[in-house]
């Protein structure tokens, strides 16, 4: 878009008081393939749009969270700059939500075990009251979660 409007001899970003909605119309009208990215209301007027970013395969659950931090503060600082109809940018991402998803269940798998071991730990030692038995109860209930 940015490309084109300059392309038409116009401003980029277009000034406050110019006309989005009509340049948007225009660029859509002479690009059409656009028109998928970008989410309009019923007046035509845009609310959102889309672009993609390519993820490396081989990124890690807290490699795509730190990207996301990253993004998260550039909106954030974008917004706080822009112009108040400007301001309310939002980023979102499957690639977020699958890696945040993957960590919280990890992060809570690891929750149970430790308390699965802490209680099998009381019921041992309540039951046999003998710490040695607790002990070696513990170290087979780590041995088996490892």
């Amino acid at each position: 878009f940015r490309e084109w409007l300059i392309a038409q001899g116009e401003t980029f970003p277009v000034q406050r008081f110019g006309s989005f909605a009509e340049s948007l119309s225009l660029y859509m009208l002479a690009s059409p393939s656009v028109a998928g990215d970008l989410w309009l209301n019923s007046d035509s007027n845009m609310r959102a749009s889309r672009f993609r970013v390519r993820v490396a395969d081989e990124a890690t659950p807290t490699e795509v969270l730190d990207a996301r931090q990253r993004w998260l503060e550039f909106v954030a600082s974008t917004n706080a700059a822009a112009a108040t109809t400007a301001s309310k940018a939002w980023v979102a991402a499957r690639e977020w939500a699958e890696a945040e998803a993957y960590t919280e269940a990890l992060a809570s798998t690891w929750i149970v075990a430790i308390l699965v071991l802490v209680a099998i730990a009381l019921v041992g030692f309540w039951y046999m009251q003998d710490f040695e038995m607790l002990v070696l109860m513990v170290v087979i209930c780590v041995v088996a979660f490892a």
